[in-house]
């Protein structure tokens, strides 16, 4: 489990690049579905900051889940959100442009901050965006630029804030 810090889960893709799968962030589990069907990892994680981890061996795991069965509920239910956002994330990749797919992420990682304004406090690197979107940072950085220019975000502290300040579903 990421306790502190940022981990990109990456595979390697048909074309022989590194494909971003997931942006992981503190509390994520990683390497949890090899534990339950004891196969090798399908994913590389690569720690992108300083990072803090929580290792536990698969005989502990089990016991835990064991002792304590409504953890077996929050694992499901963590797959099932994390297939879900896996599936929407195919689906936005083939019927969806390039500036849908960055507005549909960015609302996904939005949260309400105390004035009721979806925001996403966490700086979210062109290049990141760029890699999970399935297009070039150049194109990003326009998109962004025509997403401000329209109303749809507003960039705040030197970029280090996003306000979605329309989302119009996709």
């Amino acid at each position: 489990m990421l306790l502190r810090g940022r981990a990109h889960a990456e595979r390697l893709g048909v074309n022989g690049r590194q494909v971003l799968l997931r942006v992981n962030v503190p509390g994520d589990a990683i390497g949890d579905l090899c534990l339950l069907d004891q196969t090798p990892h399908s994913a590389t994680v690569r720690c992108i900051q300083p990072s803090e981890l929580l290792e536990l061996p698969v005989e502990d795991f089990f016991e835990v889940l064991q002792d304590c069965p409504g953890l077996s509920v929050v694992l499901a239910q963590t797959m099932v959100a994390r297939l879900r956002a896996s599936n929407r994330r195919i689906a936005l990749l083939a019927r969806c442009t390039v500036q849908e797919r960055v507005l549909a992420y960015l609302q996904d990682n939005a949260h309400l901050d105390a004035s009721g304004a979806r925001v996403i406090d966490a700086k979210v690197s062109r290049y990141e965006l760029s890699r999970l979107v399935g297009a070039s940072r150049e194109v990003v950085s326009r998109v962004i630029q025509t997403l401000c220019a329209s109303g749809s975000l507003e960039l705040r502290g030197g970029h280090k804030r996003i306000l979605v300040l329309k989302c119009d579903p996709t």
